[in-house]
């Protein structure tokens, strides 16, 4: 499972696909994953260590094997 990538396209809906990837994930995975959507909610301008991806308008957030993915500004 390294470098799935979990979409987040807004600040509070998930995409079908990035549910049933959620689903999937370890707890512990999980959690992590969800404690940084949680503060990219309460800040929508993310940690130092996101990244913009190129041509594109989202950002990622490197969390574990995971990235998530995200509308925004980075960094």
């Amino acid at each position: 499972m390294i470098g799935k990538k979990v979409y987040y396209p807004s600040l509070t809906e998930f995409k079908k696909k990035a549910k049933k990837e959620l689903d999937k994930i370890p707890s512990e995975q999980f959690l992590k994953i969800d404690k940084a959507m949680l503060s990219l909610r309460k800040n929508p301008y993310p940690h130092p260590q996101s990244k913009k991806l190129k041509g594109m308008n989202r950002c990622r957030l490197r969390i574990g094997d995971y990235r998530v993915v995200f509308p925004g500004l980075c960094y």
